[in-house]
């Protein structure tokens, strides 16, 4: 990468942080990389992390990638999802955006916004199709153990209602009822309750 693209890259980077939108447009123009790296994020991670949808679409439309690897195996999905950014994470979805994607912790996007009980991004995720089965690396935890890890009533509802298998365990460890008891949330215990005696008629 050339001085002047450098430049105009790391230009971009900071317009994104301060939520310049002109400053954006100018730092396209002048020639910065839309995929170039500042530290461990390309600028649509960038992007994606100040919830800025209009942002986001100015950095796709000037050939940003949907899947771009940032810290951890993240992509800009992974980073809406997290923050709760619904207009973000509609946005990349409509463009393609891979609702499986799974970082190199075996975290896919629906993870991400349970674990934090972000209710909005994960129906999204859940609506785009998102694998309610899939276990991440370390705990081996279903999206739906991570709702019951957050206390998320609403978001453990919908993974429910999706078809999320309220007795999944596939580490060998807790299950999620078992996993909202150790965390104390009894709200997320009578959930599954219901649920199960429900699904047992």
């Amino acid at each position: 990468m050339n001085s002047t693209i450098q430049q105009s890259t790391g230009e971009l980077h900071r317009a994104i942080e301060a939520g310049d939108l002109a400053a954006v447009q100018a730092a396209l123009t002048a020639g910065a990389d839309v995929n170039g790296m500042h530290g461990d994020w390309a600028p649509l991670h960038r992007a994606a992390a100040t919830g800025d949808s209009t942002m986001v679409r100015i950095l796709l439309e000037a050939g940003a990638e949907l899947e771009q690897i940032g810290a951890g195996g993240w992509t800009p999905l992974h980073r809406a999802a997290k923050l709760g950014h619904e207009a973000v994470t509609t946005l990349l979805l409509e463009w393609g955006a891979n609702v499986e994607a799974v970082g190199i912790d075996g975290w896919t996007p629906l993870m991400r916004a349970a674990m934090l009980g972000q209710e909005g991004t994960g129906r999204l995720l859940i609506a785009a199709g998102a694998n309610l089965s899939t276990a991440n690396g370390a705990q081996k935890w279903t999206p739906l153990h991570w709702a019951a890890f957050s206390g998320s009533h609403a978001l453990a509802e919908a993974l429910l209602l999706a078809g999320a298998d309220a007795e999944a365990n596939p580490g060998g460890g807790l299950d999620p009822k078992g996993l909202a008891m150790h965390y104390g949330h009894d709200h997320i215990v009578e959930l599954l309750d219901a649920h199960l005696e429900k699904s047992g008629e």
